[in-house]
């Protein structure tokens, strides 16, 4: 497949998608895939190319970025994250938030496995989610996170640096 997708927006259920500008082109076997879009009011963009053989869909990420509530969150590395029978398996996609990074590892469909390292994430990120806050420092750790999509189960261990907020400095 190759061309240009452009469109105004495009809904389904309750998910809109807007401002969709993606460029393809062949390579080889694959799709080569640039542009972006805003999904459910989240301006995304992406660059890599996708696969699908024998049952699986492979997508080999070069970079990704999107910005969620003020927060920007961009893979820092190249990636594969890989699709089978619905299961999606991700091996060590580096995601920078802020000056910190967040690594995971796992498969996620309807049972989830994901391993998330936390390495030095600003916790004046969470500023922008609860305003008047005043979060300082960072945060490091581990997340486990388990069982079913629909009920996860989620183990952490997590350790911070400085950490304050507004009513802990008064």
């Amino acid at each position: 497949m190759s061309g240009t997708v452009r469109a105004a927006s495009v809904t389904s259920g309750k998910t809109t998608v807007s401002n969709i500008a993606v460029d393809l082109s062949r390579d080889g076997q694959w799709t080569a895939f640039d542009g972006g879009a805003t999904v459910s009011g989240i301006p995304a963009k992406a660059k890599g190319r996708v696969q699908s053989a024998a049952g699986a869909t492979t997508i080999e990420l070069a970079s990704a970025e999107a910005v969620v509530q003020g927060i920007r969150a961009a893979v820092s590395n190249a990636t594969t994250v890989r699709i089978v029978d619905g299961r999606t398996t991700l091996d060590n996609l580096i995601v920078r938030l802020g000056s910190g990074q967040a690594i995971v590892s796992g498969t996620a469909g309807e049972a989830l496995d994901l391993n998330v390292r936390l390495s030095a994430l600003p916790a004046s990120l969470a500023n922008s989610l609860s305003p008047g806050l005043g979060a300082t420092g960072n945060i490091s750790g581990t997340v486990k996170v388990t069982g079913a999509a629909s009920a996860p189960s989620v183990a952490y261990d997590i350790n911070g640096s400085g950490v304050e907020v507004t009513q802990t400095r008064a």
